[in-house]
């Protein structure tokens, strides 16, 4: 007969899960870490005078476009099984958003 974990309030993980879940933490904290870094280094960037203003804004979109792949794969597990309808729904607004800021520009321009 199984025995039933009675015991609401300190559920056993198996060894497999102990595993991933440290693994998880560790990406995780490695991610934010170099989150911290490309914001540093983007303040950096536009504190610096070296830099020409043009590359500055270039610079740090690039550097917010790698932050939002962490945020989204990472933060929001979207790189996990069974999430390929909300990473589709999210690329899909995302590059029907850049699709309305080009035209935008375009016409501005």
């Amino acid at each position: 007969m199984v025995e039933e974990n009675k015991d609401l309030n300190s559920p056993k993980m198996t060894l497999e899960e102990e595993i991933e879940y440290k693994s998880e933490m560790k990406l995780q904290l490695i991610s934010f870490a170099m989150m911290i870094i490309l914001t540093i280094v983007a303040f950096a960037a536009v504190a610096s005078d070296a830099i020409t203003p043009a590359f500055k804004a270039i610079f740090v979109l690039i550097m917010a476009g790698i932050q939002f792949v962490f945020q989204v794969y990472v933060f929001m597990h979207m790189g996990q099984k069974n999430h390929e309808f909300p990473t589709l729904a999210i690329w899909t607004g995302f590059f029907v958003a850049l699709l309305c800021i080009v035209g935008i520009a375009a016409l501005i321009w």
